[in-house]
Formats: C-alpha cells, sequence, structure tokens
C-alpha cells in the first residue's frame, strides 16, 4: 500500500484530518504533480494553503489556494476548510487547484479572473 492509500485511509478512518508528518508529505506529493497555470509564477513565489474538501468523501480530496506573495510569506501551510483563503479575483496572483488523492493528480487548476 502506497503512503498516500495510507493516507487516505488513515482520513476516513480517523475523520477529515490526518497526522501533520502525513498531511506535509501529501502537500510535497501534490506540488511535485503541479504545472502552474499560463501567466502564473513559479510556485515557489507563492504561499500555499491546503485544506481537505469537504463535499468528498473523507480523505479523498484536497483543496488548494495558492496566494503570490514576497518571500517573507511563501511556504506550505494546512488548514481547516474554513480557514482558506477567498478571493474573488487576483488573477494569476490566486491560483486555486483540487487535488485527487487516490489518483494522485491534479483535477483542476487555474487563475483567479479579474474584478
Amino acid at each position: 500500500m502506497s503512503a498516500i492509500h495510507i493516507l487516505a485511509a488513515a482520513a476516513l478512518l480517523g475523520g477529515a484530518s490526518a497526522p501533520a508528518g502525513d498531511q506535509q508529505a501529501l502537500m510535497v506529493r501534490i506540488e511535485a504533480r503541479v504545472v502552474m497555470p499560463r501567466g502564473a509564477d513559479p510556485i515557489a513565489g507563492y504561499r500555499r494553503t491546503y485544506a481537505w474538501d469537504p463535499h468528498a468523501p473523507p480523505g479523498s480530496r484536497v483543496l488548494a489556494v495558492y496566494m503570490r506573495t514576497d518571500a517573507n510569506w511563501v511556504g506550505r501551510f494546512w488548514v481547516a476548510v474554513d480557514e482558506l483563503p477567498v478571493v474573488m479575483d487576483g488573477g494569476c496572483g490566486i491560483v486555486t487547484l483540487a487535488y485527487d488523492v487516490a489518483d494522485d493528480r491534479v483535477e483542476q487548476i487555474g487563475c483567479n479572473g479579474l474584478a
């Protein structure tokens, strides 16, 4: 059983969260799969925030919001879904994505629109 499948199983058995080390490994795994959208900066220039999708089976789907920022604020963070940043515009300064844990793939990724 792969680490991703173990993570999904742990999340299914233990609710919507997994141990912090597993979350760190999952964020690294997601970022290895990400191809930033046209017009976006390299991933290292974004503050990356991740959470479990509450509308999917527990442990099966991750939502993320990447916000372009200065070097003092970049990094990756796991939060509760209600703590994900909500931004309605921002163009490629804001990138959102959805990741399927079982299939180990980025399902959707895109820049926000502009107001």
